[in-house]
């Protein structure tokens, strides 16, 4: 049970397309934290899931393995278009494996899941979608051409039957209306969250949403999402992770459905040398007159981070240090005036020696992140 969605998104003069699912998996009992969105061995597709879980994943097993060892599908000489009737033949090939079934219906078994597969195609230089499930009039998997003759505003929802009408009915209103030229941005993520968060009653449809993108380049990039809200905890791919052990990959906001980011501050009280050291004139420059500047870019925003973790790091370190050394001076003020010739023997005796430990700290100086496709104004809120 689920809600999957797949969209072109539009991001300037770029475009992108975007995938994106809740978490719960059903088989005779309930996960909150099932991967239902997967990284296949080709960058340029991926495929997610909505059905029964004991029926999609060894489909999807299966073919993760068959493009990983298949060398026909390692090259991507081989179109994402073309790999669209390979994924259902391979799926109408396992399903007729099933045995051992009792008076359950094998129809009924077969097309227990459907999927969404897509990527971005050179031979035609855009996007596919296909929706991938089985016909139990054909008796096998088909696939349909999601994108075929539709506008790029276009938004594919496929799970349960009873939730579909309702993601589409959110989704239009998001437009007002079917024929709304709108250009759309993130607003299927919108609907997502809104029956997987805020819709308690939809209880087949729950958990952090999980999120990736395919770009022209041919390549993928997945997302985590601060889940229930910005406030909340990291999680990617349904599993909530701790601050310092989560995935390195950037988080959505689910509130703002933008790229989740630690907020610079306002202004600066003081700019100075014996804080900032050598980036005193770049943090200048990002905040003249102390006020931060309204038109910081990413790469700027990356860099002020870097340094302001370096800086404060640095400074908590030489305030531990001083007062250690105050802890100590203060000791050996306390220690008597006289020392008995006894223990002055003892503390130059030849078996004694003097070690002066000094805290060594090893700093690296940040790196801005380059400009990349990926960026595509992610962080500005629509």
């Amino acid at each position: 049970m689920t809600l999957c969605t797949a969209w072109i998104r539009k991001a300037g003069d770029n475009e992108e397309l975007v995938f994106a699912t809740d978490s719960c998996l059903s088989a005779g009992e309930r996960w909150p934290t099932g991967i239902k969105l997967f990284d296949l061995p080709r960058k340029d597709a991926l495929i997610c899931f909505a059905g029964r879980t004991d029926r999609a994943y060894p489909l999807i097993l299966n073919l993760i393995t068959s493009l990983r060892y298949n060398k026909d599908f390692q090259d991507k000489a081989k179109d994402v278009s073309d790999l669209a009737l390979f994924v259902s033949d391979l799926f109408t090939q396992l399903v007729y494996l099933i045995d051992d079934y009792g008076s359950q219906d094998i129809e009924e078994l077969r097309s227990g899941a459907k999927f969404l597969f897509g990527g971005w195609s050179w031979k035609i230089n855009q996007f596919v979608l296909f929706k991938i499930f089985y016909n139990e009039k054909e008796t096998k998997f088909v696939f349909e051409d999601e994108f075929a003759g539709k506008r790029t505003r276009y938004a594919e929802f496929i799970g349960d039957d009873d939730v579909v009408p309702l993601a589409e009915a959110l989704y239009y209103k998001e437009f007002e209306g079917k024929n709304s030229e709108k250009v759309l941005d993130m607003e299927p993520l919108k609907v997502l969250t809104t029956i997987s968060r805020d819709s308690p009653k939809i209880t087949t449809v729950s958990g952090a949403l999980q999120i990736a993108k395919i770009y022209p380049s041919g390549n993928n990039e997945f997302f985590g999402v601060m889940w229930p809200s910005y406030l909340g905890k990291p999680h990617f791919l349904g599993k909530e992770y701790h601050l310092f052990d989560k995935p390195d990959v950037r988080y959505f906001d689910p509130d703002t459905l933008v790229i989740h980011e630690l907020p610079l501050p306002e202004r600066l009280t003081e700019i100075t040398e014996s804080f900032f050291g050598d980036y005193t004139s770049f943090v200048e420059l990002c905040y003249p007159n102390g006020i931060k500047r309204s038109n910081l870019n990413k790469k700027e925003k990356q860099t002020l981070f870097e340094i302001f973790k370096h800086s404060t790091y640095q400074q908590f370190i030489e305030a531990n240090n001083r007062s250690a050394d105050e802890e100590l001076n203060e000791e050996t003020e306390d220690e008597p005036a006289v020392v008995e010739e006894e223990d002055i023997f003892e503390a130059v005796g030849t078996n004694s020696m003097e070690a002066v430990i000094t805290p060594v700290v090893e700093t690296e100086v940040a790196q801005p992140e380059d400009y990349t496709e990926e960026n595509n104004g992610d962080n500005i809120q629509a």
